[in-house]
């Protein structure tokens, strides 16, 4: 049965859904262009998918079909043609171009949001990520752990049709990976691939959408006996405990942070979690799906219609969630300095410390404060690894960071906020004096300001970086994906107006030397 499935994609597909994909890749002038340019080598190259995965997608077909012709379109098994509405491009409804960016936008007639940048930076290289707004912090506190675990139930029953263990050898060979998964404010998918792979991946991300996860008769107790021996080895690790108390300390009990254990683990519903994760993922109309990497619009466009387009609209369940209107996590700060100690049992004794302070940024001109923000705690981790590793040879390494990412998108408060932290490891009799010359580190940096020389290398270290990452396929995805997710592309509906704000900010604030002492 394994070899039959290694034929083609589509050899489940009923002569009238064959005729419409026939239909729909003839109609496309360019995409016709692109497959004879290409010849036999480029059908090889694109053509040929994993007949494994593909076979799954005939198999929902075929289920679609017992309702008859109509039955069968209506559930996504060809591309519908809405009511009044005309195609740009088969199965695509609407497109625009953002010229800044060099993105194509598209949408398709089940309301999934596709954005594709073509870039050469890499030959081999595909990045994808799908995203919607809205996630674990609008679910009810009662079902909080039933749908947080709803991820970890989809990895061991299979997200995309398939066991684990069965798609694993259908994908051997290929470079490909996609990773579903829920935060708090929104839902993704995100992954990278070859472009040889990439109709694969569109295959997956079409099972994703539409496939039921169900447990099969005794595999409930094999899931939770996985589960639990999960959560048994978390217990067991020192680092998850330390992590663990961090959290619930600065962020006073938000239950989001909080591990979930073996107690509340026997009250999960693996039946009603997996009903969460099939919710999360079935609305394509939620999601924007970006791609970025060595593409060819023209070939990529028939692989769009044949396994996006013909994704399932959810009916009844609208589109986008405006990020304005998230639910945000009920975090705050500690109101006064918290100093504790967290004793766990090690073979070896070693001390991880971690200082977190809180901070607010003013929302009028946080993203010229992050900047400074990023700059500043660049210049404070190199001064604390020239006097506490080099001076003193008391640590390896330390790390200054921040992290702002328990503020919700549709917070309106005055501040930006979040948190800076400190963290190092060193020997458990150092400590004490460690985080006394930490603190008078960064007392000193607070009175004086960086001198000049430091604010030089910083900015010299930024201008590198940018120009870095400007070559890099992951910086530019970052950016369209975020900037989707953003208050101003949902304030403007222009990601080009999102990006130029970025750019512009960046390019103002190398100049404010000022401002720059004024915020340290």
């Amino acid at each position: 049965k394994r070899s039959h499935l290694l034929h083609g994609v589509g050899s489940g597909f009923t002569e009238f859904e064959r005729q419409q994909i026939a239909d729909l890749r003839s109609s496309s002038s360019a995409a016709a262009a692109a497959a004879a340019s290409h010849g036999s080598s480029g059908s090889r190259e694109w053509g040929s998918a994993t007949g494994a995965v593909g076979e799954e997608i005939d198999r929902q077909k075929q289920q679609q079909q017992g309702g008859g012709q109509d039955a069968a379109v209506a559930a996504g098994s060809g591309v519908d043609r809405p009511v009044g509405s005309s195609m740009i491009y088969p199965g695509v409804v609407s497109e625009r171009h953002y010229p800044e960016l060099n993105v194509r936008e598209l949408t398709l007639v089940n309301g999934l949001r596709l954005a594709i940048k073509e870039t050469d930076f890499l030959d081999d290289e595909v990045l994808l990520t799908a995203v919607a707004n809205g996630g674990l912090s609008e679910v009810p506190r009662p079902e909080f752990y039933t749908c947080s675990m709803s991820g970890v139930v989809a990895t061991q029953l299979g997200p995309f049709g398939h066991k684990p263990d069965i798609l694993s050898e259908l994908l051997a060979g290929r470079r490909l990976s996609l990773s579903p998964a829920e935060g708090a404010y929104a839902r993704s998918v995100k992954g990278s691939c070859s472009p040889h792979d990439l109709e694969v991946a569109l295959q997956l991300i079409h099972l994703l959408m539409t496939s039921d996860l169900k447990l099969e008769a005794g595999e409930m107790d094999s899931v939770m006996v996985q589960l639990r021996q999960g959560i048994e080895a978390q217990l067991r690790s020192p680092l998850h405990a330390y992590h663990t108390r961090i959290r619930q300390i600065n962020y006073e009990g938000c239950h989001f942070f909080d591990p979930i254990t073996l107690d509340e683990l026997e009250k999960v519903d693996l039946e009603a979690s997996c009903k969460h994760h099939r919710a999360t993922y079935s609305n394509p109309a939620e999601f924007t799906l970006i791609f970025t990497g060595k593409l060819k619009f023209t070939v990529l466009l028939p692989l769009l219609t044949t396994y996006l387009a013909t994704i399932p609209a959810a009916e009844g369940r609208g589109g986008r969630m405006d990020p304005r209107k998230v639910k945000p996590l009920p975090f705050r700060f500690p109101d006064q300095p918290v100093l504790e100690d967290v004793e766990v049992d090690m073979v070896s004794p070693v001390t991880q410390i971690q200082i977190t302070f809180p901070i607010g940024l003013n929302r009028a001109t946080a993203r010229e404060e992050l900047w400074w923000l990023a700059s500043i705690c660049r210049i404070l981790e190199t001064r604390l690894l020239q006097k506490l590793r080099f001076e003193f040879g008391d640590i390896y390494t330390v790390s200054v960071s921040n992290f702002f990412g328990c503020e919700a998108p549709s917070s309106n408060r005055d501040k930006l906020w979040g948190d800076v932290s400190i963290a190092f490891t060193c020997d458990p009799a150092n400590k004490d004096r460690l985080v006394a010359m930490t603190l008078a580190t960064l007392e000193l940096l607070q009175d004086e300001g960086p001198t000049q020389a430091e604010v030089d290398t910083v900015l010299k270290l930024e201008t590198f970086d940018w120009e870095n990452l400007c070559q890099e396929n992951t910086f530019w995805h970052d950016v369209i994906a975020n900037g989707y997710q953003s208050r101003r592309f949902a304030e403007t509906s222009d990601l080009d107006a999102v990006w130029t704000r970025l750019r512009d900010t960046r390019e103002t604030v190398g100049g404010l030397y000022a401002s720059f002492f004024n915020f340290c």
